[in-house]
């Protein structure tokens, strides 16, 4: 079983700075620092903890907390547990009980909660936190999400998460992957989050010091060799750590679910071993660098469903998961909403307009491709998940001129792939586990998360109305508890930030 990730506001970290050729090396010395950090990273709760924010709701010195005449939306089976006592001691919770038969300790901080509903802390399973930390996590958790899944950062800016943290600001849980794994060739100039290969011995290699920095888990990516593949996957298995990521061109998604990839990102691969022609495909593109849904739009022209149907037996049988991130599609094909667009930077305002007025040509070329997948990608999804393909809902949010997808903001963005997600097919109820208990079992946590029972970690979020009924009302946030720490409405409203719109601040420049 992987480590139980524990949240950055509780870890004390030793930096390391490594140069990206550093990871092909594998020194002796390096070595050494990695096993002095992994150490120390793995030792919960040691050397110091962070105050809590001032303005939260004093629960602290240890008083319990206690949610009363709640109901529970129980995610597991979908049912709701009426006039219930949910009572928290530190970060736990420790006894979930009908309201007249609870046993609430004198000196608990009781929330009178009946009319509310109360649902397990939400996970993001695919963001890119990058050097945006500081707005990235009150963003996060004032949207209810108390756990992150990063998918590609360097290791300095993993650095500038846990300094962050421990100058006191409130952190969602986070597991991550460090820089993406790719191949000697990219798309891009391949500095945003990846680290280039050019072996197998580099990939063996790289493959050892992360695991020896203790990240969760390896993150593949779109250009990586079939050889390199091979090797990570081998070495990967030797060091115990999971693989995660891109399906990459060399490899069929059969191939990787085979191998033993956890999970599958933005659907990539999936049409093309749907293909009848998916050789052929394959071939054409094994020495390009081409644009990734240039090659889906290709592959779908020749989609069988039978071998579709067999491909998802496949990922169901191995328990492959699928993190379709629908948000990234549909908000590549809109326009900038300015009533989101306030939740960002002005210079990330800046890099989204940028994009959609001046890169008319880029951004007219990727619609033309993307406009036709979308709605392949919803059927998609709907038929994965009929046959029994584990979804988690995940929305690629990152914040770089490099890749700039306007309205997404960290948080609110998840509750738009939610809604997309039963757009696509899913119940309410399936769209809630997609971001609660089955991340929780995918990262192999479940006895500590994704669900609301007592011993697990105390990451709630209390709900104006039933989010089954309909998945809007899981926006309609109340309270949020992450790490035992109550945040009550007023708090959350501090913890949003808005900025001055991009137009406004070019205006007053000229």
């Amino acid at each position: 079983m992987r480590r139980p990730t524990i949240p950055l506001i509780y870890v004390t970290i030793m930096v390391v700075h490594i140069r990206v050729e550093q990871y092909a090396r594998g020194e002796q010395a390096i070595q050494s620092r990695f096993s002095k950090l992994k150490f120390l990273l793995f030792l919960p709760f040691i050397a110091f903890s962070i105050a809590p924010a001032a303005s939260a709701v004093e629960t602290a010195d240890q008083k319990p907390l206690a949610f009363t005449h709640v109901t529970i939306v129980d995610v597991v089976d979908g049912q709701l547990l009426p006039n219930m006592t949910v009572v928290i001691e530190r970060n736990r919770i420790v006894q979930v009980e009908q309201t007249d038969k609870a046993l609430v300790p004198k000196e608990s901080y009781v929330y009178q909660a009946e009319g509310k509903y109360l649902i397990p802390g939400l996970w993001d399973m695919h963001v890119h936190l990058l050097d945006d930390e500081k707005y990235a996590f009150p963003s996060l958790l004032a949207n209810g999400v108390t756990g992150v899944r990063d998918m590609g950062a360097s290791l300095s800016q993993m650095e500038g998460w846990v300094k962050t943290s421990s100058a006191g600001q409130l952190a969602p849980r986070v597991f991550f992957s460090g820089p993406a794994l790719d191949g000697p060739k990219t798309s891009g100039d391949g500095t945003l989050m990846q680290v280039n290969l050019k072996s197998e011995d580099e990939a063996k290699s790289a493959v050892q010091a992360l695991s020896q920095y203790g990240v969760d888990f390896l993150k593949i990516y779109t250009y990586l060799p079939r050889n390199m593949y091979v090797a990570i996957v081998d070495e990967a298995k030797k060091q115990g750590i999971p693989i995660a990521g891109h399906v990459p061109f060399s490899v069929s998604a059969r191939e990787a679910s085979e191998m033993g990839q956890r999970s599958i990102e933005h659907l990539y691969g999936i049409l093309i071993a749907s293909s009848k022609q998916e050789a052929l495909i394959r071939q054409k593109y094994q020495n390009d660098v081409p644009y990734i849904f240039s090659v889906d739009l290709e592959a779908a022209q020749s989609y069988d469903e039978q071998i579709a149907q067999e491909l998802f037996e496949t990922l169901a049988s191995n328990e492959t998961h699928v993190v379709p991130t629908l948000v990234t599609f549909h908000n590549l094909l809109s326009p900038m909403d300015p009533s989101r667009s306030q939740y960002a930077p002005t210079d990330v305002q800046q890099f989204w307009a940028d994009y959609q007025e001046k890169g008319t040509a880029n951004l007219e070329y990727s619609k033309s491709i993307i406009r036709p997948l979308y709605e392949r990608f919803l059927a998609l999804v709907a038929d994965l998940n009929q046959t029994g393909v584990p979804i988690m809902a995940g929305t690629d949010t990152l914040w770089s001129e490099m890749e700039p997808i306007p309205n997404q903001v960290f948080g609110f963005t998840l509750h738009d792939e939610l809604e997309l997600l039963v757009d696509a097919g899913l119940s309410p109820l399936e769209a809630l586990q997609a971001a609660t208990i089955t991340p929780a079992r995918f990262m192999e946590i479940a006895d500590s998360a994704g669900s609301i029972e007592e011993q697990k970690w105390a990451d709630l979020v209390l709900l104006d109305q039933n989010p089954l009924e309909d998945i809007v009302h899981t926006r309609l946030i109340e309270a949020v508890v992450v790490d035992g720490q109550l945040l009550d409405k007023s708090t959350l409203q501090t913890m949003v930030q808005t900025f001055p719109s991009h137009a406004a601040l070019s205006e007053t420049r000229e």
